[in-house]
Order: C-alpha cells, then structure tokens, then sequence
C-alpha cells in the first residue's frame, strides 16, 4: 500500500494578509465604479435622472432604478472570490437603497411639480380663451368659473391639510385675471362703452392688480372728450379753411420699417378726415384767447391766416389772471426712447388687424415697450399695446401717425396723463374765458 502524501503545509501568514487586502481593495474598487457610474446616471449625463421634471421624471424612473439594479449584479458577477462578494455586497445594497429612497422623494416633488403646472396651463388657455370670446358675458363668467377650479387644484397640491381660505383666494384672483383679460380684450377692439360695462359689473370681483390699471385707462377712455371736445365748443371757427396748399409738420419717426406707399396728391389723407381736431387743440386755444397764435400756429390748425398786425393782447389784471401757467404735456405722452421699428396707422381708431397685431408684437418683443423698454407687456394675452404717435388725443393738426409697442403699465399711465393734461388745458382756458367772455 502505497505511503500516505503528507497534508500540505500551512499558508504563509503574510501571502494571507496580502490576499485579503487584495479582495477588500477589490471590492472597494468595484464600489467606486458603481458609485461613478450611478452619480453619471443621476446628475452628470445629458439625460440625468435629476434633470428630469414633471411627467418625465415619472414615466423614466422604474428605467433609471431597473438600470441601477443590473449594474448591482454586473458588479457582484465580475468579482473573483466570494470574500470579495461578501465584502462588496453590503456596500452595494446600502448605497442602491439610499439610490431608491432619493429617486421616490425625486418623482414625489415632481408629480407635484406636474400637477401645479397642469393647473397653471388650464388657466393660461382659459385667460385665452376669455380674451378670444370677450363680447360673450355668459360665456366669460363659466370661464372665470372654471379658473377658479383649476385654481383650487393648484392651491390643493402637497401633503399639507386642505386650506380652504387659501383656495377661495386662489379661485377668486383667477377669476379676477379672467375678467381682466375679457375686458382688455374689448378695449383692445376699440368696444369702450362694452369695456366700460363689463368692468362696472365685476369691479367687485377684480383682484387689485387687475383693477387699478384697467380702471386708469378706462377712466382715461371716459374723459376722452373732457377737454377736446370742449375747447372745440368754447371757441367755434367761422373763417374758411382749405387743404389746398397747407403744409402739415411730420413727427420724427424713428423706424426701420418701410413706411406705407403715399399716392401723390393723398399724402395728406389721414388729416383731411381728422382736420376737425386741429381747431380743437387747447394749447393752440389757449394761444388764440391770449391772441399770441402765429400765422404758422393757425395754418398748421386749420384757421385761415389773419393778418400781419394782430390785435393787442388782453389786458388782464395781474391780480386776476389764472393762478397757473398754461399746461403742457408731461414726458410720458411723445415716442419713448426704447423706440425701435413702428408701423403706419391706418387711422387714429385702435381696430387693428391679425397683421398690425403680429407686427405690434414682433416688435415688443424684439426691443420693448417704447416707453419703459419692457419686453413683458404685461397681458394676460401676451399682446402688446399699439401707442399711435404723435397721440390722438393731442393729434390736433392731424399728422399721419405711427404705432409703436407700449406695455400695459405704460399705457394705463400715459392715458391718465393725457387725460390729466387735457383737463387742466381745460381749466386753464375756462379761466382765460372768464376775464374776456367776449372771447
């Protein structure tokens, strides 16, 4: 029988060590490539897991996660030992769970984050959709309706307990900007007097920072004819007038748009059909009461020239002349200096087309409000205002005019302006009337 081999001899204590920090260093390796891998996944990547938002942060998680796992397993199978798997195993599984639990705080946020914007969207369309159907009173008041709700969803969203007096404030500013936005579409159509009515019924139901600018312009619509038409009664011209001759100044436009082709012997059109607001100009009444209008000053308004000897001016004792100097319009009313491109007027009316609107836009949001220089112009339509320059309102010699982009806050304030300058010019000319009525 054949001799018994000897058992082998023991391991060399120091090999030993050696094999098992090189299975620990393995396994520490192995986990870098993991964590590495896992942050490129999570953040680093175009497509990161934590760049994803709303809807899309939901639908890719079960991939991101699935992914996480099979790297896990690659991880372990790669491996040489089972010293080594048991080393690595642990550390995989601790740092996929904490991978787990950011990933559903992660679709948690962002499935809030879709559901507020959802509401958002809904309201977006339905302030559309109330400046599409603005002439529609029972149409507008379902659609302020319906914008309360989504403001209620909005308001709803998170883990907090309902707060009911949070929704009513929600629903209730989303029906005000509603509201707000039927009646800037009506004014936007030029349909004051319907304008006018819609907010005199909601003004209760407007939230501040809707009210106050629709009531400045509205209030400016209202006053229109405060001052105008009134120095145009005050003082009625009886000498004959004529086109035939008259040169009209030209406002300086500063515009890289090319203007509107002029047929020859129509280039004074626009102010043939508005002449009758030349005479109307209280400044230039103002001028003819204290008989120091120019034969350049009635030309330009429409009067027939008087003679070279004009009469003396009034004699008015300096105790009762008017308390003020004449009035004259502030800094707001002519062409800002954010001025860019502009487009012709086709009239002072504001019934603008689909084109005159596009154009208005492109405009605004190319180089701003003229005024402020704004590219937001602060609607809920996301339209621009279109300003006619010079301004209606002080178009007395009836110049061919121009419309330039004008944000909402600007329009509210230069219509108050002009509107404050008119009425003062009224003012101002009652006073003159009272110490010579003869005038």
């Amino acid at each position: 029988m054949p001799p018994e081999s000897s058992p082998p001899p023991p391991p060399d204590p120091r090999i030993a060590r050696e094999q098992a920090i090189a299975d620990n260093t393995r396994a520490e390796s192995e986990l870098n490539r993991f964590i590495a891998t896992k942050q490129d996944a999570l953040f680093v990547a175009p497509d990161a897991f934590y760049r994803t938002q709303g809807a899309d942060a939901i639908r890719t998680a079960p991939f991101v996660l699935d992914s996480l796992s099979r790297l896990n397993e690659d991880a372990l199978d790669g491996l040489a030992n089972d010293a080594q798997r048991r080393k690595l195993g642990p550390a995989l599984d601790a740092h996929l769970q904490l991978t787990r639990d950011d990933i559903a705080r992660h679709v948690s946020e962002q499935s809030k984050v879709w559901q507020r914007q959802t509401a958002l969207d809904r309201i977006a369309l339905l302030t559309k959709e109330a400046a599409y159907r603005h002439n529609d009173d029972g149409l507008i008041d379902a659609i302020g309706t319906a914008a309360g709700s989504a403001a209620r969803a909005h308001a709803r969203v998170g883990d907090q307990p309902p707060d009911v007096e949070a929704e009513n404030a929600a629903a209730a500013k989303a029906r005000s900007g509603i509201l707000s936005a039927a009646i800037q579409a009506r004014l936007g159509a030029g349909n004051i007097s319907g304008a006018t009515a819609l907010f005199d019924r909601v003004q209760d139901q407007l939230d501040p920072t809707h009210a106050r600018p629709l009531q400045a312009q509205l209030g400016s619509e209202q006053r229109f004819d405060t001052g105008s038409a009134y120095a145009g009664a005050l003082m009625p011209v009886s000498l004959d007038t004529s086109a035939d001759g008259v040169e009209t100044g030209k406002p300086e436009i500063i515009s890289d748009a090319s203007p509107e082709p002029v047929e020859v012997g129509k280039q004074y059109a626009q102010a043939e059909d508005e002449r009758h607001k030349a005479k109307d100009d209280p400044v230039y009444l103002i001028k003819k009461l204290e008989h120091t209008a120019t034969p350049q000053d009635r030309i330009a308004h429409g009067d027939a020239p008087l003679e070279v000897v004009r009469p003396p001016p009034i004699s008015i004792p300096l105790a009762k002349s008017p308390a003020r100097a004449a009035p004259t319009p502030g800094d707001a009313i002519p062409i800002g200096k954010f001025a860019g491109e502009s487009i012709p007027a086709r009239s002072s009316k504001r019934n603008f087309n689909k084109a005159e609107r596009a154009d208005g836009n492109r405009i605004g949001y190319k180089t701003g409000c003229h005024t402020c220089g704004s590219r937001d112009p602060g609607t809920p339509s996301g339209n621009f205002y279109l300003d006619h320059q010079p301004a209606s309102r002080l178009n007395f010699a009836g110049v061919d005019q121009r419309l330039y982009p004008q944000c909402m806050t600007c329009s509210a304030r230069q219509g108050g302006q002009t509107s404050r300058y008119l009425k003062e010019a009224e003012e101002y000319a009652r006073e003159l009337l009272k110490k010579d009525p003869e005038q």
